[in-house]
């Protein structure tokens, strides 16, 4: 291949990863102020001219590309280097582009890795998968763009239709990067091709997180030991002392699993009603399920997935079709507060929450009811509105996502438009059936995470004969379905005037998903009113 065929079939989105769309735009201005034929080029090298600096190529890689401007790299006039030669007649008789495949690119051995791009370069960029580096492809028809999250920083590599290890190129500029092996071995393993040797296949514990988990493990199996009828209150001041500690090493997902046990076993101690061995039991299967898990070898889960992440990663995304719902008011007995507000995309059905709080003795003048209504959205036509009043809307929009579904809206794409209800209830996607189905599937997923909130609605008719629980603040009943399903839900007292509605009601919340039977806990109770109301409101001038 001669180097002008070379120039001739490299695309924008190739030289983006190299340059930004600022200086695309300026070279092209200047390539189009350039005479090329006039230029020296011959199969292995070509000298030209832009703006009166001399351009010089002599191999087909972008690093060879000489420029005597002096600037940083890299310059337009290299770009625009390219786009003029990119204008003048081919060299050989056009033939049809290669067709983009992804399968040449993937590798099966570790040993191939480290042939391609150097042991050094490899080791980092396994430890980047394991620390939770996120790979996306984005296919073309003539080639393919791989975007690569490591950290907060984001890179882009370019994977051309044939395979070449040496046209890779990454928007960190650097040949044959640690990024360039970070994509390969993420799409490797994606893709189910990949095998790693024993000794990287490890979660990759250090020695003092090995040492904490297993003493979390030890403490366990003492607490069982005792009875959970007999737990002594230095072995809840220990547990709280391993909490602090598993967050200090760097596992914050094992911490919260404790944090939750310690919650219920504080609870038994004390005689709460809402405390039993049941659920003790089942927060202490789960934990062993996740201590034995990340200690296992060899296993190809990255570390995060266990270990969990101190805070959320997100990617932007734009969002369709989104309804905001309601919103959730928590708070804690040492005085921990915050909100969650959920979103509800239909088209996936999938759920998203918009969350803050404030730790306990932290910001003592700060109320969630309050910092809820002071949360501003810019609007399509860029003014603002209030977050509350999405509530029963629907909107497409633009933001920031994380792996539990975590979003930060930047801005709205669209007005919100009001949902009416019968939309809403002669959605096939709200049977019971459905809701089930779809959590059968991802419960089946091999990055499943058990502490996922399972959200839902339930649309039903019956009369809600609430028994409410002495001493308790909530009480459950027993509801028909629209679909026939006898289900038990329980309900704070809150709820309770919407509870009395006759006729149909929208009941939204969240699934519990434990050993012995389901359940749905309710959070907000909808009429028709309040859909019509909602309707009303919007209408209005």
């Amino acid at each position: 291949m001669t180097l002008l065929t070379w120039t001739q079939q490299i695309t924008d989105e190739f030289l983006l990863t190299w340059t930004n769309r600022g200086m695309l735009r300026r070279a092209k201005k200047q390539a189009t102020e350039a005479d090329a034929s006039q230029w020296h080029i011959e199969d292995n090298a070509i000298r030209g001219q832009i703006d009166n600096f001399q351009i010089a190529l002599a191999a087909p890689e972008l690093s060879s590309l000489q420029c005597d401007c002096g600037a940083l790299e890299p310059c337009s006039h290299k770009v625009a280097f390219i786009l003029a030669l990119q204008a003048l007649p081919a060299t050989q008789p056009d033939t049809a582009p290669v067709a983009f495949e992804l399968s040449p690119w993937l590798l099966e051995q570790y040993s191939d890795l480290e042939a391609i791009f150097g042991k050094s370069k490899s080791q980092k960029a396994l430890a980047s998968w394991h620390k939770g580096a996120t790979i996306k492809l984005h296919a073309s028809a003539d080639h393919a763009l791989v975007d690569c999250q490591v950290g907060k920083k984001n890179y882009q590599i370019y994977l051309p239709a044939t395979l070449n290890w040496d046209n890779l190129v990454c928007s960190c500029q650097e040949k044959q990067c640690q990024h360039q092996a970070l994509a390969i071995v993420g799409l490797s393993l994606q893709e189910s091709r990949f095998t790693l040797p024993a000794e990287q296949q490890q979660t990759q514990l250090k020695k003092a997180q090995k040492e904490k988990i297993q003493d979390v493990e030890q403490w366990v199996y003492q607490l069982l030991g005792y009875g959970l009828k007999n737990v002594l209150p230095i072995q809840l001041t220990q547990g709280e002392s391993f909490v602090t500690e598993l967050g200090q090493h760097d596992l914050p997902k094992i911490a919260s699993l404790l944090g939750r046990l310690l919650h219920t076993l504080n609870g038994l101690t004390q005689r709460h009603l809402t405390a039993t061995a049941d659920i003790a039991l089942e927060q202490i299967g789960l934990l062993l399920r996740y201590l034995q898990a990340i200690q296992a070898a060899p296993s190809h889960l990255p570390l995060h997935l266990l270990a969990g992440r101190h805070k959320r990663q997100y990617t932007a995304a734009d969002l369709q079709e989104v309804m905001a719902v309601s919103a959730e008011y928590w708070h804690t007995e040492d005085g921990a507060r915050g909100y969650r507000f959920y979103l509800y995309e239909r088209r996936t059905t999938r759920w998203y929450s918009i969350s803050e709080g404030r730790k306990a003795h932290m910001d003592i003048g700060w109320n969630n009811h309050a910092a809820l209504n002071s949360q501003r959205l810019i609007t399509a036509d860029n003014n603002t509105m209030a977050l509350s009043d999405l509530a029963l809307h629907s909107v497409d929009l633009s933001g920031q996502i994380s792996e539990d579904h975590s979003l930060k809206i930047d801005r709205l794409l669209s007005q919100p438009q009001a949902i009416s209800w019968e939309c809403i209830t002669s959605d096939p996607a709200l049977s019971v059936k459905a809701q089930w189905q779809r959590l059968s599937e991802s419960c089946k997923q091999p990055f499943f995470d058990p502490l996922t909130d399972a959200l839902g609605w339930i649309i039903t008719d019956s009369d809600m004969d609430i028994v409410w629980h002495q001493y308790q603040a909530n009480g459950s009943c027993t509801v028909q379905t629209s679909c026939g399903n006898s289900l038990c839900v329980s309900l704070s007292s809150h709820s309770q005037k919407a509870a009395g509605y006759k006729g149909e009601k929208l009941l939204f919340g969240r699934w519990n998903l434990g050993l012995a039977s389901i359940g749905f806990q309710v959070l907000e109770i909808f009429t028709p009113r309040d859909f019509n109301d909602k309707a009303v409101k919007h209408a209005k001038p």
